[in-house]
């Protein structure tokens, strides 16, 4: 009976189609800053892929009004007769129509406090219809706590996206009654993740907050200058709610029923608050930003492509098509993908760039060692290299092909002079390891392996290594297959020139030990005398030059 540890990586992505359109209620405190007109003038060039059933002007304390809706609806109406032939965008009349205006003042819902802005919500959400219904809160949570205080019947049938921070502060006796008062409700709530929309991701060239406006949002119709006119960079952080719901139909990734999936609206976690209540995965502004802007390239170009309507109706001259993405396409380093069972060596992430094979908080390789790319590489004690200086919000891909379906051992070999570090590993998106934490281990080349048993699917996909945690070194990931009757217990992969004299013990039940390189190939094998003898590792094994895995038998 044998068994091994084993360490490895993951990537991302999966995704779910939703056939139907998303019904949709925008909670705005339009006017209180330039964001929301940015946000507003956004969803408008996706309308024709929701039901719209009301934008709702929610202002406590703040400066906006419902005319700062109907500013932002006069500019789309210009653009209208361009967008219209692209799809079935609502009219200007019917988007007019159920524009309200909402609370003014802050408070705990009361029976005496109902306003235009909480009826429009029961009313949508008494309709007969099976979709839920999407509530997104760009300011103030003031007419929705309302409307659940009316008619909590109607929590079955409504989502809620909020973006929090300070919005939460605008009228925190309104969150608390929902928080609290409403924990089975459908909510997500974001504090930090939203600022990936702005904060951090691919930036150069065209990409930028003000490149990016300055290329293909001004000049793109009524829309475009409006937006421009209000703020000439990307703020517009109440935007990844809406990406939370266009992920999945125009983006191939996402899944509208489960929060903790990869999005470009980002990923969150669920918490013992409730099994319907998400939010941010870390509470740490860098990392938590990442689950959104790791999408940046994806969700920007294909805002491009929609501002590009408000340029030319369908079936015209089209604009000239967007430059190639930037940087160029992701590939293996190596020429061709890593084998599974076998090692990653963590400086051999594939070719790609910022952005797309890996992301970096800084353009400058701080080791200055093998790779002329912003990831930190420096002379690893155990030959080669390792990736260090770590920072949240980093991540690293690499191209792998798995070669039969089933569990797996990943094993991390990290160092670290502090404590605080850690890091997941995801395959074709989905995290495999949750999050693994790196203790100090006595300085940044004292190594030492992290285990971790995975579930991995047959085939090439990508594995990313994504940081959460900073200020730790990676060398490599050794994964292998475990074997039907092998078990933590009875299996371990060791470097063996670390080991030095170390004394090891049979665990209860174990005759004797077998130690094999990653190949198969056996290296040693002994046999104890008598139950839970010791042994020492012999100086060929000492002496070889790579992981073994060492396995005791029964």
């Amino acid at each position: 009976m044998g068994l091994y540890l084993y360490f490895t990586i993951i990537l991302v992505s999966a995704f779910v189609t939703f056939a139907a359109k998303p019904r949709v209620i925008i909670s705005t405190d339009i006017g209180g800053d330039p964001d929301d007109f940015q946000s507003l003038a956004h969803y408008l060039v996706y309308a024709d892929l929701f039901d719209t059933e009301g934008l709702i002007s929610t202002p406590p304390g703040g400066p906006g009004r419902l005319a700062q809706i109907h500013q932002t609806l006069d500019a789309y109406k210009s653009d209208y007769p361009k967008l219209q032939t692209y799809g079935a965008y609502p009219s200007y009349d019917q988007l007019k129509s159920v524009s309200v205006q909402g609370a003014i003042n802050a408070g705990a819902p009361s029976s005496s406090r109902s306003t235009n802005g909480s009826r429009l919500i029961v009313n949508a959400a008494r309709k007969s219809d099976s979709r839920p219904l999407y509530v997104l809160v760009w300011g103030s949570i003031t007419d929705l706590a309302q409307a659940l205080h009316d008619a909590p019947d109607i929590k079955s049938k409504i989502r809620v996206y909020s973006i929090g921070s300070t919005n939460t502060t605008l009228d925190p006796a309104s969150r608390d009654y929902v928080y609290n008062k409403h924990t089975d409700l459908w909510f997500i709530e974001s504090d930090f993740t939203f600022r990936g929309m702005y904060e951090g991701g691919t930036q150069s060239g065209d990409l930028g907050n003000s490149s990016f406006v300055a290329q293909h949002v001004k000049g793109h119709g009524a829309l475009g200058n409006f937006f421009n006119s209000k703020k000439t960079d990307i703020k517009m952080g109440d935007t990844p709610s809406v990406l939370y719901l266009i992920s999945p139909l125009v983006g191939g990734v996402g899944n509208h029923d489960n929060p903790t999936s990869d999005s470009w609206g980002g990923k969150y976690k669920s918490t013992s608050h409730g099994s319907r209540y998400w939010t941010d995965i870390s509470d740490n502004r860098v990392s938590d930003a990442g689950s959104v802007n790791r999408w940046r390239t994806q969700y920007l170009r294909h805002w491009q492509s929609r501002m590009d309507r408000c340029l030319q109706a369908n079936g015209g001259t089209p604009p000239p098509p967007p430059p190639p993405p930037n940087p160029s396409t992701q590939s293996p380093f190596k020429g061709s993908p890593f084998a599974i069972p076998g090692t990653i060596q963590a400086e051999d992430f594939d070719n790609g760039g910022q952005g797309v094979a890996f992301s970096d908080v800084d353009a400058s390789n701080n080791g200055g060692a093998y790779r002329s790319t912003g990831v930190d590489l420096e002379s690893s004690n155990e030959a080669g290299y390792n990736v260090g200086w770590t920072k949240p919000g980093e991540w690293l891909e690499y191209t792998v092909n798995v070669a039969s379906a089933g569990t797996h051992n990943l094993a991390a070999r990290v160092a670290s002079d502090r404590y605080g570090g850690a890091f997941r590993v995801e395959f074709g998106g989905s995290d495999k390891t949750g999050s693994l934490s790196v203790s100090n281990t006595g300085g940044t080349q004292k190594w030492t392996t992290l285990n971790k048993s995975v579930s991995l699917s047959v085939g090439q996909q990508v594995m990313r290594v994504y940081i959460s945690g900073g200020d730790f070194n990676l060398n490599f990931i050794t994964i292998t297959k475990v074997l039907a009757k092998e078990t933590a217990a009875t299996s371990l992969l060791l470097s063996p020139s670390s080991q030095g004299d170390r004394e090891f013990i049979l665990p209860s039940g174990m005759q004797g030990v077998a130690i094999y390189d990653l190949s198969g190939k056996m290296i040693w094998t002994h046999r104890a005398k008598a139950p839970g003898a010791s042994f020492n590792l012999p100086e060929t094994v000492k002496n070889h030059n790579g992981i073994l895995r060492l396995k005791y038998l029964d």
